[in-house]
């Protein structure tokens, strides 16, 4: 597994050009391919974190991940479910839920250190989002440790194939173009467009970006919260599309139905707020 890693990073990495190319300088074939790595990384920790810690490690990467990008998580974990044990299928649940959770509070300190302002907006929203989709976590990794207990004796394959990365590459390139594409075509005036589709694939920019407008360009804070809200709701709402199509049929069901009611629950923030 760490030679696999190893072949896909230090080998094929420096063969990538490191630029934009097609309509909209949408592709870059760098980026998606540290992407790649990333997730790569996320199924290898994951696989090293189940032979030694057994379904522990499983929920306790996915929480750390989640600092850095929860789609990756989900995507990760989502496809060792398809190989693994349906033992394992509730800590796999809860690494991805607690990645998920923990995306919130990552936006949250976010708008707090670029505009205090833009966090107050989101500090209820976020908030109770981040202690429900938490909480969803927990019983989930309580469930997962009852599993455990009653089959220890599984064998679990290497997540990490040179197939799947290759195809997750696909899936991600053209998810960056559809995003740039309609990025080009909404105005200026439709920011809470551009955050929607900004959230198809990542939260971070628009967040950063929003606070920004709100600190220099004077942005009403209340606008900025609902751009960052719904960029929130459409990536919730993808990663557990995510885990449906690319899961087992039970982690499907649960991340689906933890996620999409946190998707709903920020639309409604969004309108309310």
């Amino acid at each position: 597994a760490v030679l696999q890693f190893a072949a896909i990073t230090a080998v094929v990495l420096p063969l990538i050009p490191n630029e934009d190319f097609g309509p909209f300088d949408a592709i870059n074939p760098r980026k998606i391919w540290l992407m790649v790595i990333f997730v790569a990384g996320i199924g290898l920790i994951g696989y090293v974190s189940l032979r030694l810690l057994g379904s522990r490690g499983l929920t306790l990467t996915g929480f750390l991940g989640g600092l850095v990008s929860s789609t990756a998580v989900t995507l990760g974990f989502a496809r060792m479910s398809k190989t693994s044990p349906g033992t394992l299928t509730n800590a796999l649940s809860a690494g991805i839920i607690a990645a998920s959770g923990l995306m919130y509070g990552r936006v949250l300190v976010e708008a707090f250190v670029i505009e205090p302002d833009l966090g107050e907006e989101l500090l209820l929203p976020l908030g109770l989002l981040f202690v429900l989709v938490e909480g969803a976590a927990f019983v989930w990794w309580r469930r997962s440790q009852g599993k455990a207990a009653e089959s220890s004796d599984f064998e679990v394959t290497n997540p990490l194939t040179l197939t799947s990365a290759l195809q997750f590459g696909a899936l991600y390139g053209v998810i960056i173009f559809a995003s740039k594409a309609l990025l080009d075509r909404a105005s200026e005036a439709s920011l809470n467009i551009v955050g929607a589709v900004s959230g198809i694939n990542d939260v971070d920019a628009i967040t950063l970006s929003t606070a920004d407008l709100v600190e220099t360009a004077g942005l009403d804070p209340r606008v900025g919260a609902q751009v960052v809200l719904a960029a929130v709701a459409v990536n919730t709402l993808v990663k557990a599309g995510m885990a449906v199509a690319l899961g087992n049929r039970r982690l499907g069901r649960t991340v689906g139905s933890t996620l999409g009611v946190a998707a709903v629950l920020s639309g409604l923030a969004w309108l309310l707020i």
